[in-house]
């Protein structure tokens, strides 16, 4: 249930990121206008923060799309965990039962039991 709403969260976010991309192209738009009516460090000031303000986006974007595309793969990830999980529960529980019919002691004799029982897995 938490992951589902991670996903949701960031699904949301670049959906957010995205609508903000017109926004950031009017701004760069108006900048650009600015900037050509703007005289020394005033166009030099206008310039960083034009350049700053679309390189954060940028990164927010690129970050974002990261996101989303390592939540596509939490599922895959979910099902081999699971499945390796309950490999080594089977493999625990043959052993316990193995080692309970044989009705080996713990000692040496246990520990090359555990040992065959590992190559074997």
């Amino acid at each position: 249930m938490q992951i589902y709403l991670v996903d949701m969260a960031v699904q949301a976010l670049n959906e957010s990121i995205i609508e903000h991309e017109s926004e950031l192209a009017e701004v760069t738009r108006l900048g650009s206008e600015l900037w050509q009516l703007a005289v020394g460090d005033d166009a030099a000031q206008l310039d960083c923060e034009l350049e700053s303000i679309s390189s954060r986006y940028t990164a927010l974007r690129s970050m974002s799309s990261q996101r989303l595309s390592q939540m596509g793969q939490v599922p895959v990830i979910l099902e081999r965990f699971y499945a390796s999980h309950q490999a080594v529960i089977n493999w625990v529980s043959q052993l316990e039962s193995d080692l309970q019919q044989r009705d080996i002691q713990p000692g040496p004799e246990a520990e090359l039991h555990l040992q065959v029982s590992l190559v074997s897995l």
